[in-house]
């Protein structure tokens, strides 16, 4: 593997010694520098995955960001991003400065859609979600009719929130309505959902500045990123446990195997991550499980790091 005749230069002559014997110890070095590089590598997955299981979505294009074909994500972390999803479970206003569309209860779909894609796939959405007490909508406006409104946002398709002309009182009608027009809120884009909350590229704007601030509109189901930030919580958990447990365990047995067992049964849990999709694996308990397993095995590494503060010690244990 290394040439025999060389120089080793006097710093490793000295660390390493010379002749075979510091062939074989720089091989033993290399090989651990490089297991334990896989050994730390083996906790960026959990950070990796979170892009595949909760893709990142912008809704203000015609079609959005989410791809449900190249990049569907992974139920039920994404499952607030599918619109078929969403349109069973409504929506929730939240956050708003007005009382009366903050108090108006869960948004339920009044206006199914149904749409066959090019792939021949046939998509289930919905164009409008009416409050609970009826008084206000969430409605998505295209055509020549919606130029007006959606214009506030600077765009031809829009998603709106207005009060229901018909359904509220004068005293509402008054508040929010100029004859017939009562929007709210308006935020562009054509897609079959309103962009999330966090968004980067488009946000509601209010019709009036007195409505104030923008209310918060989210599916009225767990967001995945709610989801993932659990799944990091179980692994940091167990993580910080194991650190205790595993340092226990460290002074008892052999360095060498135990920290080979942790690096070995570390890969097959961040296999098991990427297995989830071969057994078509949607469980939640399945995946808290591989990552709090995984969280637990991790923290071994650890209790190599309190034993050796260089690679030395466990080279010329060899």
């Amino acid at each position: 593997m290394f040439d025999k005749t060389a120089k080793v230069p006097s710093l490793l002559r000295r660390t390493l010694g010379e002749g075979r014997l510091a062939n074989e110890r720089l091989k033993v070095l290399l090989l651990t520098f490089l297991s334990y590089m896989c050994f730390h590598a083996s906790r960026i997955p959990p950070s990796i995955t979170k892009g595949v299981l909760h893709p990142h979505s912008e809704s203000a294009g015609d079609v959005g960001t989410y791809d449900p074909w190249k990049n569907p994500g992974w139920l039920p972390f994404s499952q607030d991003l599918v619109p078929d999803k969403v349109s069973r479970a409504g929506y929730r206003i939240d956050n708003s400065k007005l009382c009366d569309l903050d108090e108006a209860g869960l948004f339920t779909c009044t206006q199914p859609e149904r749409t066959v894609t090019k792939h021949g796939l046939v998509s289930h959405w919905c164009s409008r979600y009416t409050s609970k007490n009826y008084k206000f909508k969430l409605n998505r406006l295209t055509g020549s009719k919606s130029e007006k409104k959606c214009g506030i946002a600077n765009s031809t398709k829009c998603w709106v929130i207005a009060a229901v002309y018909q359904n509220i009182t004068a005293a509402q009608r008054q508040k929010y309505c100029t004859k017939e027009d009562c929007v709210l809120f308006v935020q562009s884009g054509g897609y079959r959902l309103p962009a999330e909350v966090d968004s980067d590229t488009v946000q509601w704007v209010a019709a009036k500045k007195h409505y104030g601030n923008p209310p918060e509109v989210v599916p009225s189901l767990t967001n995945g990123k709610v989801l993932l930030g659990s799944l990091m919580t179980v692994y940091l958990l167990f993580y910080a446990g194991g650190m205790f447990v595993s340092g226990h365990i460290a002074d008892q047995v052999s360095l060498r195997l135990f920290l080979s067992f942790g690096m070995f049964v570390s890969g097959a849990l961040v296999a098991g991550i990427g297995f989830a999709k071969a057994l078509d694996q949607h469980s939640l308990v399945y995946f808290y499980s591989v990552y709090g397993v995984q969280g637990l095995f991790q923290s071994i590494g650890v209790s190599f790091e309190l034993h050796s503060f260089s690679f030395s010690s466990i080279i010329f244990s060899f």
